[in-house]
């Protein structure tokens, strides 16, 4: 039986600066039956004396001292093989905990409800401007419907956020039995490891319960991207992928997730990679490595054929790079016009009025019954209102500068009429956006070019 309920693993290098406020922060909680492992890998500040300090004071906390440099994902899974807890959480050493209650209100609905997995949100604090911050597009990536917090998950909702969850280790409570059981460790010598296991964690889950509110302060430094970074995410996404494949093939089940992987690795790079590509030299490069990678994935014609019923875009993407595999059933998937929503939308977490513009990029459901938004792979386009314009981040170059309309279906009467102008970046401007539009079906108007 485990000694304790809850085993926080923390990975130390060099945190000196941050490391007292982290413990202070964890062994303060008002939740007592813990035990508190800190990875030390091979830290050349004085991490180590005030690891040593602490643990004098309370027998809660144990210090593991590595012989080399690990790197946090390996200090992880060593923090995972010595736990005694029922439970693990993971911490980094510069980040806390928001408030003393935080890990007994979390674990009260995870022992109640015998949880694998309980998703928390994150406040994030900004070291250079020493203020926390709200990161409206990170927030907006992994977007639950209001009717999926605070309750447990059914089969299907797991089914459906396959591959959706949060990639970040440390804002989440794990079953230990759950990585034990089906061998769930942090993978070794890639970046964004904790996608990877993130991602491993959503196949196994029975039991999933999301709580909305903030308990973890998590540091951020703002830093500049640049072409050489970018390239180097764009082969660690690529590392990341590959990894996670190979992870599916060995326990026989890529069949079963090839749908939602192919979607995941998508929409990766369109996401992330696609609305930058014209400002990267590289980009020849970078298109070639892409449509490789595609290329491996071995993607048959009725996955592709499932993926165009529910994602227009993404299986669009896929023929892109497969031209000569996939040119018929390009034209077979071709939409005739643009279907357009404008729909005002008040978000349930905390964010003001917006306008939300929706396009074959991302598909938007509308549901009068309950009046729910819900999005398709959780992913919305980046908007930011500004006076009388909206902003919209667009994946690729969809419009080309000029007037438009919105028509009705039959194309008998002009709702109103807008300018597009082409705002850089992947940005695009909507000038003159009527302010008094509500919700508006879906498919009863269209879009074209204006003469």
């Amino acid at each position: 039986m485990p000694l304790v309920d809850l085993s926080i693993i923390i990975p130390i290098y060099n945190a000196e600066k941050y490391l007292k406020k982290c413990l202070d922060s964890v062994l303060n909680q008002t939740f007592q039956n813990i035990e508190v492992i800190c990875v030390n890998d091979c830290s050349n500040d004085h991490s180590l004396e005030i690891l040593q300090s602490y643990a004098r004071q309370d027998s809660r906390l144990t210090i593991i001292n590595n012989e080399r440099n690990l790197g946090p994902g390996l200090n992880r899974n060593i923090g995972i093989k010595k736990s005694q807890g029922k439970y693990i959480t993971f911490i980094d050493a510069d980040d806390f905990y928001l408030h003393n209650d935080c890990l007994s209100l979390l674990m009260s609905k995870v022992l109640q409800n015998n949880l694998d997995l309980i998703i928390f949100d994150h406040q994030e604090y900004d070291e250079e401007k020493q203020e926390y911050v709200q990161d409206i597009f990170k927030r907006f990536v992994f977007l639950y419907d209001a009717n999926e917090i605070n309750r447990l998950w059914t089969c299907k909702e797991i089914e459906k956020h396959y591959f959706d969850i949060s990639p970040f280790a440390c804002f989440k409570i794990y079953s230990k039995s759950m990585l034990i059981d089906n061998e769930i460790f942090f993978p070794e010598g890639i970046y964004y490891e904790d996608a990877v296991f993130s991602n491993y964690v959503s196949l196994f889950c029975k039991r999933i319960m999301i709580d909305k509110n903030q308990y973890y302060g998590y540091r951020v430094n703002v830093a500049t991207s640049t072409t050489s970074n970018i390239m180097a995410k764009f082969d660690s996404i690529i590392a990341m992928h590959k990894e996670m494949f190979a992870f599916l093939k060995q326990r026989n089940i890529d069949d079963k997730y090839k749908i939602p992987f192919v979607r995941l690795c998508m929409r990766s790079l369109c996401w992330y990679f696609l609305p930058q590509i014209n400002d990267i030299k590289k980009a020849k490069e970078l298109n070639e490595q892409i449509a490789e990678f595609v290329d491996s994935l071995c993607i048959e014609e009725k996955v592709l054929r499932q993926i165009a019923k529910e994602d227009y875009y993404i299986a669009d993407l896929i023929v892109k790079y497969q031209k000569s595999r996939y040119m018929n059933l390009k034209k077979e998937m071709q939409i005739t016009f643009l279907n357009c929503l404008f729909l005002k939308y008040v978000d349930y977490i905390r964010y003001k009025q917006a306008f939300l513009f929706g396009l074959p990029i991302y598909k938007i459901y509308y549901t009068k019954a309950d009046r729910s938004i819900h999005y398709f792979l959780n992913l919305i386009p980046w908007l930011k209102i500004k006076r009388d314009r909206i902003y919209l981040f667009c994946i690729l170059p969809l419009f080309k500068w000029g007037g438009y309309s919105f028509y009705t279906e039959n194309y008998k009467y002009i709702l109103y009429k807008f300018n597009i102008r082409n705002g850089g970046g992947g940005v695009i401007i909507l000038n003159v956006l009527p302010k008094r539009m509500g919700v508006i079906p879906l498919h009863n108007f269209s879009l074209k070019r204006a003469s």
